[in-house]
């Protein structure tokens, strides 16, 4: 059996797991749905949390799991919740983590990822504004342009597409090579 090369063989020390929490905490691609669509709940272990937001967040279910949908309405360019945030977040590690985790890459350099994608989805908000002549949020501007690509059923429109949206793609670029 091949060794999975982002596999975290030894337990970090404790300044590297509070880097790989500043990394966390100034990402949130996962929380506005980027990295991963969505966020299943453990009943029990997630008590406090799913009582707290009982009115404001709608828990589907997959079979026995449930789950929500991100974006996350906890998060408003940080976790406000974080203390009891759901064991999927506490528990999830992304591609860029892991990686860091294992010292494939720095702090500065996942810093600079994080950035780096943040403002492309940035920018891609600005694209989206002078094409749709429509504001959104950043943490919509993923699911909606998302959404739009995947539509889109000819090679002239995935072009034209391409075109307006270049920091839309870049953003799944940086994800599919780092998250």
């Amino acid at each position: 059996m091949a060794q999975n090369p982002h596999q975290i063989t030894s337990e970090p020390d404790a300044s590297t797991k509070q880097q790989a929490s500043e990394l966390c905490q100034s990402c949130g691609l996962c929380c506005i749905g980027v990295v991963t669509p969505l966020v299943y709940l453990c009943i029990e272990a997630d008590k406090e949390f799913i009582e707290y937001h009982e009115d404001t967040i709608i828990i589907r279910s997959r079979g026995s799991s449930p789950y929500f949908d991100l974006p996350c309405i906890v998060y408003d360019g940080s976790c406000s919740q974080y203390e009891i945030r759901p064991r999927d977040c506490r528990d999830f590690q992304c591609g860029l983590l892991k990686r860091f985790y294992s010292h494939e890459i720095s702090f500065a350099q996942a810093s600079d990822v994080i950035q780096s994608t943040r403002k492309a989805l940035r920018n891609a908000c600005d694209q989206y504004e002078k094409q749709q002549g429509v504001s959104l949020e950043y943490n919509e501007i993923y699911r909606e342009l998302k959404k739009i690509q995947s539509s889109i059923t000819d090679e002239e429109s995935q072009r034209e597409f391409s075109r307006n949206y270049p920091d839309y793609l870049l953003v799944r670029i940086l994800v599919d090579r780092y998250f």
